[in-house]
């Protein structure tokens, strides 16, 4: 177990603590007044069989599933389907994942709502952020695929959603 010593500070009356590469989130420990300054400590691992990176734990499914089950799966561990924001996020999930023709794995991508508008699962913005489809994806091929998936080399690729045949990345940020 990996376990850092992070500041508290009291802003505007809530605990804020902040690690050593200038990240802050709320903290539950106690504010002593009589100090400026008082130490709350932040486990910053991921559990066993989860890997880490950049802020993230990632768990890959050894079990084949439909995109929603693969999405309830991820939220039964307390994650949801991985949201890929950069490229080396992607290359760090397409080495550990070992993508291919019979290794594909849900991400957390879908046009389900509506047609051509992709959604990223936990509301980033689709449009602006980082892309990574195979050539000539997305294509909807059979009228209804709305999910995506990790394909042979880590390209991404729309499918349909009722596919059980795919593994699932969750994420779960640290």
């Amino acid at each position: 177990m990996n376990i850092n010593v992070i500041l508290m500070y009291n802003f505007l009356n809530k605990k804020i603590c902040s690690d050593n590469h200038g990240k802050t989130k709320e903290c539950a420990a106690t504010y002593d007044q009589t100090h400026l300054l008082s130490f709350c400590v932040s486990e910053q691992s991921c559990e066993p069989d989860w890997l880490q990176f950049d802020g993230s734990c990632y768990y890959l499914s050894l079990v084949k599933s439909d995109w929603h089950k693969a999405r309830s799966a991820c939220t039964k561990k307390g994650a949801d389907l991985a949201v890929i924001t950069s490229e080396r996020e992607q290359i760090f999930l397409t080495t550990k994942s070992a993508a291919s023709p019979s290794r594909l794995f849900w991400i957390g991508l879908h046009d389900s709502t509506d047609e051509g508008a992709w959604e990223w699962v936990d509301g980033t913005n689709y449009e602006s952020s980082y892309k990574s489809w195979k050539e000539g994806e997305p294509n909807d091929h059979y009228g209804d695929e709305d999910c995506a998936h990790m394909w042979t080399a880590g390209e991404w690729n729309d499918a349909l959603c009722s596919n059980g045949q795919r593994y699932a990345i969750c994420e779960k940020k640290l």
